[in-house]
């Protein structure tokens, strides 16, 4: 027997998508959709939803590659700041803080 493996990369994202009885999952569409637009925005490191969380702070970038390298890894250390949020520890918040606080000074001083 064959096992056949289907990446994420492969499938397109766009696609709705079905529940068990053959309705369409708005919610599982809406969730697929965030994660293949953060992913497709190119921060290295970061996880997908933290990408699409970046993506749409700063609409004004529309994919990594066009921001400068110093706005690159502002937008990077906040995608990895987000990964590491803990409700618990209001450190992690201030370390979002103060990266959105960045990333908004570097693009406002362009």
């Amino acid at each position: 027997m064959d096992t056949m493996t289907t990446r994420l990369e492969d499938v397109d994202y766009y696609l709705p998508l079905y529940d068990e009885d053959g309705d369409m999952d708005h919610e599982a569409f809406y969730h697929r959709n965030i994660l293949a637009l953060g992913r497709d925005f190119g921060l290295p490191g970061v996880s997908d939803w933290s990408a699409h969380e970046v993506m749409t702070t700063f609409p004004a970038v529309e994919h990594l590659t066009q921001a400068t390298p110093e706005v690159q890894a502002a937008l990077i250390a906040l995608g990895k700041a987000i990964d590491q949020l803990n409700p618990e520890e209001p450190a992690t918040s201030e370390m979002i803080d103060v990266a959105t606080t960045t990333v908004h000074a570097l693009l406002t001083t362009k």
